[in-house]
């Protein structure tokens, strides 16, 4: 995630990483595709892309078969921080 702080929205709006790490699992709270993400996320692909495999590698965010991201418990966890 430190990779990315302070990344421009498609909104045009600063963002640093822990905000938009939050606004991912946010929009991935059930079970959520990419598109549901991107736009709850207000993110470009391409730095969604970042967020999501950095989330998942954290333990805070699920890929399934299906194609499909969840945000996991400790992933809930790190939102009510």
């Amino acid at each position: 995630m430190g990779d990315y702080d302070d990344e421009l929205d498609i909104c045009g709006m600063r963002r640093n990483s822990i905000d938009i790490s939050i606004d991912i699992l946010n929009a991935a709270r059930g079970v959520a595709n990419k598109m549901r993400i991107f736009y709850g996320s207000k993110l470009k692909f391409e730095i969604a892309k970042g967020y999501l495999n950095t989330l998942i590698r954290s333990g805070l965010l699920e890929f399934d078969e299906s194609g499909r991201y969840s945000t996991t418990k400790n992933g809930v966890k790190f939102i009510r921080l």
